[in-house]
C-alpha cells in the first residue's frame, strides 16, 4: 500500500471495482465479531472506513443501530445501496477525525481493513472517547499470505514486479504484512484499552486473469505507478496469469483484534 494523502484517496476512484474484487470477511470472523464483542440487536456500532460496506452488509442483518463512515462519496454510494433494505443503518462521508463526540458512547468501534489509515498518534485515544464505558474496539484485517506460495506462478509474477519497477519507485511500497505487527503490539500497548484477543481465519480468493488486474487497480501501491510502468506491470501479470491457467489464487488470513476500553480512559462527551 502506498501511506500517504495519495494512497487514502486512492479507493473512491476505483470504487466499483473494489466493491466486486476485493474478497469478502469469512462467516466465521463475523460471527467471533458479534459473540465476543459482544452485540445484539440494542448495540449502537460505529464502523469507521466503511468502504463499499464489505463488512457493513455482513452487520446489517444483525438489527443494531450501526453507524458507517467513510471519506469516499462513490465508495458509502455503492455501500448505501447493498444496504437499501437495512433502515437501521445509517452512512455519512467524514473523516474519523471530524466525527463528534457522542452524548452517549458507541457500544462498539470497527475498523475493517482501514485501521491503519487513520493517525497512528490519535487512533486508540480518539477511538476511546468515541466509546461507552466497557465498549469494544474490533480491528479487522484481510492480511494477504501471497508471499507464503512457493509456486511457479508466484514466482514468475514477483520476477515481473522487480523488472519492471524501478527500486526507487518500490521503496514506497509497505505492505500491510509488514504493519501488522506494529499495528497488533500498538494495540496491546495502548493505555486506552485492555487486553487484546486475535482471532485469524484463512480463506482463498480466485480471480480470473483481467478480473485479478481490475483488483490490483484497487490497491493504492499499484494504482498510483507511473502510467507506463502500470501498464506495463498489469499486462504483464495478465499474461503470466493466462499462461499458467488463467485463474490465480489468493490465500488470506482475516485477523480481528478485539479489546474492551480500559476503566478511567477517554470519555464521551461531557
Amino acid at each position: 500500500m502506498l501511506l500517504n494523502e495519495s494512497g487514502k484517496l486512492t479507493f473512491s476512484k476505483v470504487a466499483a471495482d473494489y466493491d466486486r474484487f476485493r474478497p469478502l470477511y469469512p462467516p466465521e470472523l463475523i460471527s467471533t465479531y458479534i459473540r465476543e464483542a459482544p452485540l445484539s440487536p440494542t448495540a449502537r456500532i460505529l464502523e469507521v472506513g466503511c468502504g463499499t460496506g464489505q463488512l457493513t452488509r455482513a452487520l446489517a442483518p444483525l438489527g443494531a443501530a450501526l453507524h458507517a463512515v467513510d471519506i469516499g462519496a462513490d465508495l458509502i454510494r455503492i455501500a448505501r445501496q447493498h444496504c437499501r433494505t437495512f433502515p437501521h443503518v445509517s452512512f455519512e462521508q467524514i473523516a474519523f477525525e471530524a466525527l463528534p463526540l457522542p452524548e452517549t458512547g458507541y457500544d462498539s468501534l470497527v475498523c475493517a481493513t482501514s485501521f491503519h489509515w487513520l493517525d497512528p498518534a490519535t487512533r486508540f485515544e480518539r477511538a476511546a472517547a468515541l466509546l461507552r464505558a466497557g465498549g469494544t474496539l474490533a480491528i479487522i484485517k484481510n492480511v494477504s499470505k501471497h508471499r507464503d506460495q512457493n509456486n511457479t506462478l508466484r514466482k514468475t509474477l514477483d520476477d515481473i514486479y522487480d523488472r519492471v519497477i524501478p527500486p526507487e519507485i518500490g521503496r514506497q511500497y509497505v505492505s500491510l504484512e509488514s504493519k501488522s505487527g506494529s499495528l497488533e503490539d500498538s494495540f496491546a500497548a495502548s493505555p486506552h484499552f485492555g487486553p487484546v484477543r486475535a482471532f485469524a481465519y484463512p480463506h482463498t480468493h480466485r480471480l480470473a486473469a483481467a478480473d485479478y488486474i481490475r483488483l490490483m487497480d484497487t490497491f493504492s501501491y499499484q494504482h498510483n505507478l507511473p502510467t507506463g510502468i502500470k501498464e506495463q506491470l498489469f499486462r504483464e501479470v495478465e499474461s503470466a496469469i493466462r499462461d499458467f491457467g488463467g485463474s490465480i489464487d489468493l490465500p488470506y488470513e482475516a485477523v480481528l483484534l478485539l479489546a474492551g476500553k480500559a476503566p478511567g480512559s477517554a470519555s464521551q462527551k461531557k
